[in-house]
């Protein structure tokens, strides 16, 4: 049974390899520390769903941020649950401006009830929209393009997606949250584009 100095080493290697852009590396930092990630996140917020969407981005600050860690200033597992805990307060805060948010929206979808139908210029601009999306869709690489569309297109869950990849369920959600990150991204800039 490996000891904890093994798994140290076996956390530093990987975050070495994350730091150079290794999915792999990352899927299996992932199995290691979900658990943790998930565990704090719940504990914070007392929300499953919440949980889920800390873990989530939990792991994509630490794809984004591995070359910050400083093993001289905290161990492994310190810099994972302070990531985690962060994420955490961050979703809590967000959940006020959610309420305020999803008040306003009941208003405008009230007052779209009485507003007439879209012009043809607002269709154009929702076709374009959707192009645009297509698009940042098909520059992603296959595997991450794949589970977007079996995820979105298709209906499946990550579960069933990893099922019927024969791949572990933390590789589909690795993919999945780097295929949002580069969709967020690419939108970004071809939405500033046009």
């Amino acid at each position: 049974m490996p000891g904890p100095e093994q798994d140290r080493e076996t956390d530093m290697l990987l975050l070495e390899r994350i730091q150079r852009g290794d999915e792999q590396a990352l899927s299996a930092f992932y199995d290691r520390w979900v658990q943790t990630v998930y565990s704090v996140a719940a504990h914070l917020l007392g929300d499953a769903d919440d949980a889920d969407e800390v873990v989530e981005r939990t792991f994509s600050r630490i794809w984004r941020d591995a070359s910050r860690y400083d093993p001289g200033r905290a161990g492994v597992a310190a810099w994972v649950v302070v990531i985690a805990r962060s994420e955490s307060l961050s979703r809590r805060r967000g959940r006020v401006r959610r309420v305020r948010h999803d008040a306003l929206r009941v208003d405008h979808l009230v007052h779209e009830a009485f507003v007439p139908p879209p012009s043809p210029l607002r269709e154009a601009e929702e076709s374009e929209r959707r192009e645009l999306i297509q698009r940042a869709v098909s520059r992603l690489p296959d595997e991450q393009r794949s589970v977007v569309r079996l995820t979105f297109f298709d209906g499946l869950s990550q579960t069933e997606i990893a099922s019927a990849l024969g791949v572990p369920l933390g590789t589909v959600k690795t993919r999945v949250r780097l295929a949002f990150a580069k969709l967020r991204a690419s939108l970004a800039v071809l939405h500033e584009s046009t």
